[in-house]
C-alpha cells in the first residue's frame, strides 16, 4: 500500500476492465481483500460464503407482438440472400436494444417513447461519467479534489436531463388518462398515477416519488437486458455445439412447423438446455459485474475479519462453474451466483428483464439459423467487454439470419 493513493495502483496497471482485475488479485490474495482506494477503504468479496451474512406476466401480450414485429424485420434481411444462403447482415446490437426499448417502454408507460434518443444520449453519458475512478469518491474529505472533480458534476448534469424527460413523460401519461387511454392506464406509470390520485399507497407518492421511480426502472432495465440478449447471442455464435443443441432443444419442444410462440408455451416447454445457456451467459458476462458499491452502516465481522463502519464493499464473484448438476438460480438465494445482487439491494427489475430476453432468444433460435458475415469464423468474434458500469459489448454483433421455420400470422 503507497503513500496519498493506497491500492489505486493496482487498478490502474491491471487493465481497464475492474471487475477482471480484481478477480485477478482475489486469485493471488484470498477472497477477501481490504483495499485502500486513496482514503476510502474498500472491500472486495469474492467468495460466496463471504456474501451470505404478476405484473411482469400481464404485459406478456406486448412481448409477443413486439418479439413478431422483431422476428418479422429478421425475416425481411433473411429473404435478401447472398449466394451462400444465408441472409443479409443485421446489426444485432441495435435491433435488439430496438426490440427491448419498445417493449420495456410499452410495459412502463403504455406506448413508444418518442424522447427514447434523448433519454438514451443521457443515460449513456452519465454512465460514462459514472464508471471510471473520480477522485473526489477516492478523497471524500477533500474539498479541493472536490472541486477540481468534473465527472460527479457533469453525470449530475446527466441525471437533469433525464429528469426533464422523465417529467415531460409523466405530464403527457396523465393527459392521456385523463382521455382515457387504456394503455396508459394499464402500464407501470399508470398504476403509479392511479394510486397518487386515489390515495391509496401506503407511502406519500409526490410527482418526485413518481419520477425517481421511473428513472430507476428506465436506467436499471432496458439496457441490462439488451446487453445481456446480445451476449447470449454471442457466445452462441461462438460455440456451434452449444447453438446446435439450444436450437434442437427448442425446435423439438415447439415442433418444425410455422407457428407463433408465446409466453404461456414457453412456461410448459421445459427448455431445461436454454435456461443453462442463459445463467452461464450471466456467469460469464454479468450485467453489473461488480454490482452497486455499498457501504458498511455499522462496524461488523465478514469470514472473521472485523469489517470498519463506512467501508465501501465491492462484489466482484467470477467462479467458473458448469450449472448442469446443481440447482443454482440467479434470484438471489445462492451467493455464489448473483448476477442480479440479493436482498433489499436485489435488482427489482429481475422478472421484467428476464421476461423481455427468455422469449424472444428462444424465437430466435427457433426460427432462424445464423451465419457470420464475410467469411468469419467462430473464434473471430469479439467477446471484448467495454469499460463501464454496464458489461457491454465493445463492439457490435452483426449476423446473417436464415429462415427456418416460418412464423405463423396472427
Amino acid at each position: 500500500m503507497l503513500p496519498v493513493i493506497g491500492s489505486i495502483h493496482h487498478l490502474i496497471t491491471g487493465g481497464p476492465l475492474i471487475h477482471r482485475t480484481l478477480r485477478d488479485l482475489a486469485g493471488e490474495h484470498g477472497p477477501l481483500m481490504m483495499l485502500r482506494l486513496g482514503e476510502v477503504p474498500t472491500l472486495v468479496v469474492t467468495s460466496p460464503e463471504a456474501a451470505s451474512a404478476s405484473r411482469v406476466q400481464s404485459f406478456s401480450r406486448i412481448r409477443e407482438e413486439e418479439v413478431a414485429r422483431f422476428l418479422h424485420t429478421l425475416s425481411s434481411a433473411a429473404a435478401g440472400a447472398g449466394d451462400d444462403g444465408g441472409g443479409a447482415a443485421v446489426d444485432m446490437s441495435r435491433g435488439i436494444s430496438e426490440f427491448i426499448n419498445d417493449a420495456f417502454m410499452r410495459e412502463c408507460i403504455g406506448s413508444r417513447c418518442k424522447y427514447q434518443e434523448e433519454y438514451d444520449d443521457a443515460f449513456h453519458a452519465a454512465v460514462r461519467e459514472t464508471s471510471g475512478l473520480s477522485v473526489a469518491d477516492l478523497f471524500p474529505s477533500s474539498r479541493v479534489m472536490g472541486m477540481l472533480a468534473m465527472a460527479p458534476r457533469r453525470a449530475l448534469a446527466c441525471r437533469h436531463r433525464m429528469q426533464r424527460v422523465l417529467e415531460k413523460v409523466m405530464k403527457e401519461k396523465k393527459q392521456a388518462m385523463d382521455r382515457g387511454d387504456e394503455a396508459a392506464q394499464e402500464s407501470f406509470i399508470g398504476v403509479l398515477l392511479r394510486l397518487q390520485r386515489d390515495g391509496s399507497s401506503p407511502i406519500e407518492l409526490t410527482n418526485d416519488t413518481i419520477v425517481a421511480l421511473m428513472f430507476d426502472i428506465f436506467s436499471a432495465g432496458s439496457d441490462t437486458s439488451a446487453s445481456q440478449l446480445t451476449w447470449c447471442m454471442t457466445e452462441l455464435v461462438r460455440s456451434p455445439r452449444v447453438m446446435a443443441k439450444a436450437q434442437a432443444e427448442v425446435r423439438k419442444a415447439f415442433g418444425e412447423k410455422e407457428r407463433r410462440i408465446t409466453e404461456e408455451d414457453l412456461a410448459m416447454a421445459n427448455l431445461g438446455y436454454l435456461k443453462l445457456v442463459i445463467k452461464e451467459t450471466m456467469r460469464m458476462h454479468p450485467q453489473l459485474p461488480l454490482l452497486i458499491p455499498r457501504q458498511c452502516r455499522e462496524t461488523c465481522k465478514v469470514m472473521g475479519y472485523d469489517i470498519p463502519k463506512g467501508t465501501a464493499v465491492l462484489i466482484n464473484e467470477f467462479k467458473p462453474e458448469r450449472f448442469e448438476d446443481n440447482d443454482l438460480d440467479y434470484k438471489g438465494t445462492n451467493y455464489q451466483y448473483l448476477p442480479f445482487g440479493s436482498g433489499r439491494r436485489m435488482c427489482p427489475g429481475l422478472n421484467l428483464g428476464l421476461a423481455n430476453t427468455n422469449l424472444v432468444l428462444a424465437c430466435l433460435l427457433y426460427h432462424f439459423d445464423w451465419k457470420l458475415p464475410d467469411g468469419l469464423e467462430p473464434k473471430d468474434v469479439d467477446a471484448t467487454e467495454a469499460v463501464g458500469l454496464i458489461a457491454n459489448k465493445k463492439t457490435k454483433l452483426v449476423l446473417r439470419p436464415i429462415a427456418r421455420i416460418a412464423l405463423a400470422k396472427a
